[in-house]
């Protein structure tokens, strides 16, 4: 498996914490053994 992932925002000094959320949500999609789009529940 070959995964290419290009992240832009706008303040990229604080995009860390993205980072970090971005592979909690994937490491919990694959314990969960979930294959397809993961929706947000986050609201503001």
């Amino acid at each position: 498996m070959k995964l290419e992932l290009l992240l832009s925002v706008e303040d990229s000094p604080n995009s860390a914490g993205v980072v970090i959320d971005t592979i909690r949500c994937c490491k919990l999609a694959l314990d969960r053994e979930r294959g397809e789009v993961l929706y947000s529940t986050y609201t503001l």
